[in-house]
């Protein structure tokens, strides 16, 4: 899959998180439970090639209704195409700020502008963790 993709032979990006090396696996705290699924992407985007909307629409999360919490590492890269990719399909999408992060703030504070910019500050809020209520 990484060999034949443009991004990693004709754009020479770096390959980060190969699926199957010890750079993508899950720390003990944050592992899935037995019920819990994992979508396995490619790419910075969680909708590429992925079964993202498919498992959306199985657990019957709808458009202008779903409400996601997007957290992780790389926020100007994984994160930030994650708010675009639920907040392009009409989700509520919630960041918790403190659950973000990337080797460079610069580049944390371009993607925070980017989520209360126009286009996006209509569905997507930049919170903190300890003000996130699930019921």
């Amino acid at each position: 899959m990484y060999g034949k993709r443009e991004e990693f032979t004709v754009f020479k990006n770096t390959v980060r998180k190969l699926e199957g090396t010890w750079g993508a696996e899950l720390i003990d705290e944050l592992k899935p439970g037995a019920e819990e699924p994992v979508i396995v992407k490619h790419t910075h985007d969680c909708f590429y090639q992925t079964e993202m909307d498919a498992l959306l629409k199985q657990m019957e999360l709808r458009p202008g209704e779903g409400r996601v919490i997007v957290t992780g590492i790389s926020t100007r890269n994984c994160v930030q195409s994650a708010v675009m990719g639920f907040s392009v399909r009409d989700y509520h999408v919630y960041v918790p700020m403190d659950c973000t992060a990337h080797n460079d703030e610069k580049q944390v504070l371009q993607a925070f502008s980017l989520f209360t910019s126009f286009g996006y500050k209509h569905n997507v809020t930049m919170t903190r963790s300890d003000l996130i209520q699930l019921y």
